[in-house]
């Protein structure tokens, strides 16, 4: 944790100071300021780094014993947050949901940015990126999916309708 960094408990009544050694849960939110940036490590080996200007909400962090899968699903409303999963097998899942957008991964690197919501617009657009394994992006809206090779991005506009892929520049 680096910044102002500030963590919202599950049941707690407000926000609150975040500290390195916090323990994030199911449905804790973090938020960090123009200045902020936390790293989260999650107990499969996965890490999401939650950069400055951005709330991510913890929606599930479920892991089955008896099966060894994972679920883990967050959301961004705005900001930039970059997941580095590892590879997944079986039925587990690594998600980010946005206002306008769900991306899943199954080992790859990848970055999600949600833009700051134009004038008058409920949420802005979404711009997915994957770095070395493929990946999909749904829209909400339509439902429609688009997969992504390594090393393409794709942006999702406002309306959930989501652009022809492209080729990330180094």
């Amino acid at each position: 944790v680096t910044g102002t960094v500030r963590v919202f408990k599950k049941f707690a009544q407000d926000w609150a100071a975040a500290a390195g050694d916090d323990v994030i849960g199911e449905g804790d939110k973090l938020q960090t300021a123009e200045n902020g940036k936390a790293e989260i490590r999650l107990g499969n080996g996965n890490s999401i780094s939650v950069e400055p200007s951005t709330e991510l909400s913890f929606v599930s962090l479920r892991y089955d014993a008896q099966s060894g899968n994972y679920h883990n699903e967050f959301e961004v409303k705005e900001g930039e947050v970059l997941a580095v999963v590892e590879k997944i097998s079986g039925e587990s899942t690594f998600q980010v949901r946005t206002p306008t957008a769900v991306s899943g991964v199954r080992g790859t690197i990848m970055k999600v940015v949600v833009a700051p919501p134009l004038s008058g617009m409920p949420a802005g657009q979404t711009q997915v990126f994957f770095e070395g394994g493929r990946g999909d992006v749904i829209s909400l809206a339509s439902g429609a999916m688009q997969q992504l090779m390594p090393g393409e991005n794709v942006r999702v506009d406002t309306n959930g309708v989501i652009m022809q892929p492209v080729i990330t520049s180094p």
